[in-house]
């Protein structure tokens, strides 16, 4: 029976998260490109995804929602700036 680590708890050495061949992995990095790739999804796909993203790596489903809400804020249009409707005939 081994131990296995829970929480989304750091590797027992403690740093980064290590990618293949030893390689430390930029979190924001990675945050921001699930962010860019589930902005891109359905709604219907993106759930599920964010379901289990939070299941299993609760920090980095912060992140990236973070990420999500400063995309969402940015890419909305400002209201145009209109004029009030004039009245043909003003009354004095």
């Amino acid at each position: 029976m081994g131990q296995e680590q829970q929480g989304g708890a750091p590797p027992a050495g403690g740093g980064a998260p290590q990618a293949q061949g030893g390689q430390s992995v930029n979190v924001i990095e990675l945050a921001d490109a699930y962010s860019r790739k589930i902005a891109n999804m359905p709604p219907e796909e993106s759930g599920p995804v964010l379901q289990q993203m939070k299941m299993q790596m609760p920090e980095l489903h912060d992140l990236v929602q973070q990420k999500l809400s400063v995309q969402k804020a940015l890419s909305q249009k400002p209201l145009p700036e209109q004029k009030p409707p004039r009245r043909a005939n003003a009354v004095i």
